[in-house]
Order: C-alpha cells, then structure tokens, then sequence
C-alpha cells in the first residue's frame, strides 16, 4: 500500500467524511462573510449590537445556567427553611428565574415586619437581597454565601416569631410605595 497513491487518498472514506465536514463548516463561515453587504445595509449598529448580544447568550447557554441556579437556589433555601421548620413562614416560591421569597408572621400572613426583619439581617451578613435576582456572574461560591447568610437570618427570623419581632429590628418597616407617577 502506497500512502502517497492520490487515488487510494481521494477515494479512501476518511476522506470523503473529512471533506463533508470541512464543508459544511466552510458553508457556515462563507454565509455571513457574502450577507455582510446586505447586513450592513439594513442593520444599524445597535442592531448588530442586539445580534452580537443574542449570539453571546446562546453560545454559554446564559438561560440553562440561570434556570438551574434559581431552581438549586430555591431548593436549598426550602430545605434550610424547613429545618428551622419556618417552612409555613418563610420559603421561595415561584419558578425558577421568577423567584419571589414570602415572609409571613406568627398568624402566617403577609408580613412586611418579618420582610424588613429579613433583609436586615441578610445586610448583616452581607447580602442585600430586595428581591432575588441570580446573575451569570453567581457562581457557586456566592450561592454558598447566600445559603449561609439565609441560615443565620432564619435563626433570627424563628426567634422573632417566638419572641416577637420588635426585640429583633432595628429600623422602620419596610412599606408598599405607591405613586401617581413613577
């Protein structure tokens, strides 16, 4: 057998697999480098922007990532909750990416005291936590630290609910802002 033989080369199905595959990938590249003209005509820059943007997120799968960490988020905020057994007081709920966290007081209702009561305590610990909102930037380092920040406020947050909760903020209540305009 003669490796340098054209023939055997060209006809071998090595080949014949590599070059569907080269090109198709040159296709690919091709395409964009012969729309350009037709692009640049039509698209301003913020829309290449908007384009660029969109490539970015579907290239590191920016949604996947931000799905599973507020369903883990979630889970494990439920799962500290329930040991504290404040499962009925204070839990994440909603779906992953729409998460929303309920603080309820001794009689389980809607509580803005215990909502005050929790952010201050997560300030303590260095979480400013208004809402929930996960980044791509949230890795699982920073989930670790917001766990161990709703830990300690949760133990806060049950003996509140024990001993009354004036004993435990420090700070006006938080309040429902309603404007004519905003």
């Amino acid at each position: 057998m003669n490796l340098f033989n054209l023939s055997y080369i060209f006809n071998h199905k090595l080949f014949k697999n590599s070059l569907v595959y080269t090109g198709t990938n040159v296709i690919n590249k091709a395409i964009p480098f012969f729309l350009l003209p037709i692009m640049t005509r039509y698209l301003t820059p913020t829309d290449y922007g908007i384009v660029a943007t969109f490539n970015v997120l579907l290239a590191v799968n920016v949604l996947r990532y931000l799905l599973e960490y507020s369903k883990k988020l979630k889970e494990d905020v439920n799962e500290i909750s329930e040991s504290f057994n404040l499962k009925e007081y204070f839990y994440f709920e909603g779906s992953s990416g729409r998460l929303n966290y309920v603080t309820k007081d001794g009689n389980k209702d809607n509580s803005y005291k215990f909502r005050t009561l929790f952010s201050q305590e997560m300030v303590k610990n260095n979480i400013l936590m208004p809402w929930i909102a996960p980044s791509f930037s949230h890795k699982e380092k920073e989930l670790e630290k917001t766990l161990v920040a709703i830990e300690k406020t949760l133990k806060v947050y049950k003996k509140a609910l024990e001993n009354g909760i004036g004993k435990y903020v420090n700070s006006h209540y938080i309040k429902p802002v309603f404007r004519k305009y905003n």
